[in-house]
């Protein structure tokens, strides 16, 4: 387990220049550090199910992470029970947006033929978290902005649009429960797979207002009118 502190030498590059967007990299920038906090942002994490969650990281660079994180004040220690844990701190939650728009970033990327997208599960990285911030990042702005939670093979996740941190994990029932893997969401939402072929291939089963999720998807690949 992590012990926080500020005043570990943890090698750290910095690019040290009187420009704002270097200045948040110092922050943020370093890898790990925003995948950390995807995770974190919706409520807090044990240091186990963080490193188990999110694929590729080991023990020692999470800890490294965590403790920088803390130095800067995006993270810090929750008490869980009978296991400490971490949370995002409230000035973490002011990058949910950043984290929003970097998802649909990478989302239209893979759209426009960029490679890493295109079979993305569980098992290459593809969390619930980040299922659904992708959800959230390409919804249409005409979308209805009303609750929608998400059991996508892990604790259920409740998209809340009015709220200051509009995701969270939470037990609870909303308008709409979407149970699916976070691949059929990520596939909807890409518009590789349509909701009828989701439902009727069992991928995906829905309760409560259908047209809530609907109404945030695209048009299936197949069917979007040719570009002229």
């Amino acid at each position: 387990m992590s012990q926080i502190s500020a005043s570990q030498d943890l090698g750290r590059r910095r690019y040290d220049m009187a420009c704002p967007i270097a200045s948040a990299l110092d922050q943020v920038g370093e890898r790990w550090t925003l995948l950390i906090l995807r995770e974190l942002l919706p409520g807090p994490l044990r240091f186990s199910t963080l490193k188990s969650t999110i694929l590729g990281i080991n023990a020692t660079i999470l800890s490294r992470r965590l403790d920088q994180m803390a130095t800067e004040g995006l993270v810090r220690l929750a008490d869980g029970g009978d296991q400490t844990g971490y949370a995002a701190t409230a000035r973490a939650a002011t990058l949910w947006p950043i984290l929003v728009a970097l998802a649909g970033w990478g989302l239209t990327k893979s759209l426009g033929g960029a490679p890493g997208l295109e079979g993305a599960t569980v098992e290459t990285g593809l969390t619930p978290a980040a299922a659904v911030t992708a959800f959230v990042a390409l919804r249409p702005p005409s979308a209805p902005r009303r609750p929608i939670g998400f059991t996508l093979q892990g604790p259920r996740l409740e998209w809340s649009p009015e709220q200051p941190m509009p995701l969270v994990r939470c037990p609870g029932r909303s308008a709409l429960e979407v149970t699916a893997s976070p691949e059929t969401l990520l596939s909807l939402v890409a518009g590789r797979l349509s909701l009828a072929e989701a439902r009727a291939r069992d991928l995906i089963a829905l309760e409560g207002e259908a047209g809530l999720l609907t109404d945030h998807l695209p048009e299936p690949v197949g069917r979007r009118p040719e570009a002229r």
